[in-house]
């Protein structure tokens, strides 16, 4: 769970991570330096995506 001083960040692949800055590569995809922040307005829906987009790989590997 995020802090209150954390910003939501998101990675090209969808991968979204939490902090007072953006992580150096993601453990996701290892893509180096490809966070943006992503605006409060927009969190609920990009969170929603990526739970959607986990739920999507698990059906893939059975």
């Amino acid at each position: 769970m995020p802090k209150a001083n954390d910003f939501v960040w998101q990675c090209k692949c969808g991968n979204i991570e939490y902090g007072e800055f953006p992580p150096e590569d993601c453990p996701k995809c290892l893509r180096l330096n490809k966070f943006k922040k992503i605006p409060e307005d927009q969190i609920e829906d990009a969170e929603a995506e990526e739970i959607l987009s986990k739920m999507e790989g698990e059906e893939d590997e059975d």
